[in-house]
């Protein structure tokens, strides 16, 4: 598949349409919606490494709902990620109190960089 190019599957499950989009950024990316599917397509600017300038690839409307919409799970999600808080404990309690510390410390830190934006 070339970078930009897209396909759709639909089905149904249960009286509900399921939208399966499969896109070709960088990497191939996989979506499956109830909401969205590939149509309308939009357009994003990207850099080929090949001719070293900006084109325009097509995008489908399920990535383009994604990114408008994934502002803090996958943003808390990714800053956990890289932001290891090095508190243990065997006991099950405590692992929820680590939790809860390590996810307010998280938010406070966006909360702090979009203050500062």
């Amino acid at each position: 598949m070339e970078r930009g190019h897209s396909m759709e599957f639909v089905g149904n499950y249960n009286d509900v349409e399921i939208s399966v989009t499969a896109w070709k950024d960088n990497n191939t990316v996989v979506m499956a919606s109830t909401f969205a599917g590939e149509k309308p397509l939009g357009k994003v600017m990207r850099y080929d490494k090949k001719t070293k300038h900006r084109v325009e690839i097509i995008k489908p409307h399920v990535i383009e709902e994604y990114n408008k919409h994934m502002g803090g799970v996958d943003l808390l999600d990714s800053i956990i990620a890289r932001n290891k808080i090095l508190m243990r404990s065997k006991k099950w309690d405590m692992k929820i109190f680590f939790s809860f510390v390590r996810s307010s410390y998280r938010k406070c830190m966006v909360t702090v960089q979009e203050s500062r934006n």
